[in-house]
């Protein structure tokens, strides 16, 4: 076996950096004020933007280590689970949340307690979304870590500005949605990171700061089909996000398949 197409890594030697649950409500859904932030955490958001004459809500503030921010529109609803970052975190490594599965855990929870029809808005589409990061040592361990996941790809570890983007639709498996596609589209990449100054002595010269650190770097979003304009079944929504976020699970654990 070509040791470059071996099985992949440990699914936690995945880091998460964002999370995001995404909703598109319906024309007729109507979101004003809502609570949602306080109502879900039992605090009051650190930040809240307001601005009624465009019917949009930005409230956010930490949680569970990291800042959970909510973005409400009249036609999409989106929630981050992110890292708040700070310039000390660059010092060693890229800023993350922690384990892919611990992370995701702790969102789905949450974002399970909020999708209910007494809570989220009637909904024609719904999306999961995840960035995350595994850290290599170099360049060339970034590309050989590539390819165990791209087994349609070829890649030599001198390979440079490399992107490959794919979506490998599928149909859901819920008895509650028949025929409902899902669309699976990731983004892969070897990713570099170096903190820069600026030297206004010399011109704006930037100079390095620190070491540079390497990773791997997977962009999922798994959403339901752009082109139904019904409602999808409020009762059973909850359970659609969980078969996204399993199908973006198989794909950070298997690779491209």
């Amino acid at each position: 076996m070509d040791i470059n197409k071996a099985t992949p890594p440990d699914l936690d030697d995945w880091q998460v950096q964002v999370l995001r649950l995404t909703l598109f409500p319906t024309p007729a859904a109507k979101i004003t004020e809502p609570n949602w932030w306080s109502d879900l955490t039992g605090a009051k958001p650190e930040q809240k933007t307001l601005r009624p004459s465009k019917e949009e809500l930005h409230e956010e503030g930490p949680f569970d280590g990291g800042i959970l921010s909510l973005d409400a529109r009249p036609l999409r609803i989106d929630w981050y689970f992110s890292k708040q970052i700070a310039e000390e975190d660059f010092a060693t490594s890229f800023p993350t949340l922690g384990p892919f599965t611990e992370v995701t855990d702790k969102f789905h929870k949450l974002m399970l307690t909020w999708l209910n029809p007494r809570s989220a808005p009637p909904v024609t589409r719904i999306a999961f979304g995840a960035i995350l990061l595994q850290p290599v040592d170099d360049h060339s361990s970034g590309y050989t870590l590539l390819n165990r996941y791209l087994p349609n790809v070829t890649l030599s570890p001198d390979s440079k500005d490399f992107l490959y983007q794919i979506n490998r639709p599928t149909k859901s498996r819920s008895s509650h949605f028949e025929q409902l596609e899902l669309n699976r589209l990731s983004k892969w990449a070897c990713i570099l990171f170096n903190r820069r100054i600026i030297d206004v002595t010399s011109g704006a010269q930037a100079l390095s700061a620190g070491r540079k650190n390497y990773a791997c770097h997977l962009e999922l979003d798994l959403s339901t089909q752009a082109e139904i304009s019904t409602e999808l079944n409020p009762e059973y929504i909850g359970e659609v996000f969980t078969e996204l976020l399993s199908l973006g699970k198989e794909i950070a654990r298997k690779g491209d398949l």
